[in-house]
């Protein structure tokens, strides 16, 4: 931000013309048990700043529609990475859940298959 108020300086007092160029990098981790998830957002925004055509009050206000600009995005760059992050995590939840069904279900099927050579054996001992 600093490199576009320095290029706002020189555009005001006519010492040249200015291209601004500023990349934002934003990485969101989400880990749950063994699995983890890195999401990143990369934007980028190129401003250009011509003295012989800005006037303060033109500057002043691309100055602030620019920081609205951020504001969106930042926002929507949060949101985008909360519902990506909430998406994953269910579909992280579902998977633990089927894998706990599955395994009951085998431990009850092994269960079952000791009871029945128990209960032959028993029988044979018997016999």
């Amino acid at each position: 931000m600093s490199s576009i108020i320095h290029a706002v300086g020189h555009a005001l007092t006519g010492h040249g013309h200015g291209d601004i160029s500023e990349k934002r990098s934003s990485v969101h981790t989400v880990v749950c048990e063994d699995v983890q998830v890195k999401s990143t957002v990369n934007s980028e925004s190129q401003s250009k700043v011509s003295s012989a055509h800005s006037s303060q009050s033109k500057i002043h206000s691309l100055m602030s529609k620019l920081g609205s600009t951020h504001a969106q995005i930042d926002a929507y760059s949060r949101r985008r990475n909360e519902e990506i992050s909430e998406a994953v995590q269910a579909s992280i939840e579902k998977i633990v859940h089927e894998t706990h069904v599955h395994q009951q279900q085998l431990l009850e099927d092994a269960q079952q298959q000791s009871n029945i050579i128990e209960s032959e054996y028993k029988e044979k001992l018997v016999a």
